[in-house]
């Protein structure tokens, strides 16, 4: 308070940044399904299991 950061708004001097438009549409036709996430994932904990490590 004494330094008087609460004088004023801070923000009135700002602009919004407004909305970010995408270039195109995502395909979703190209995303991993739900059981090759699952097997990657098993795959990737199955070759990081090394004696001595723990979870």
């Amino acid at each position: 308070m004494d330094t008087r950061y609460l004088a004023g708004n801070l923000w009135k001097g700002g602009r919004d940044p407004g909305t970010i438009r995408r270039e195109g549409e995502i395909q979703i036709e190209r995303a991993l399904t739900g059981q090759l996430w699952a097997d990657g994932r098993t795959h990737v904990q199955r070759r990081g299991a090394v004696a001595g490590n723990q979870r």
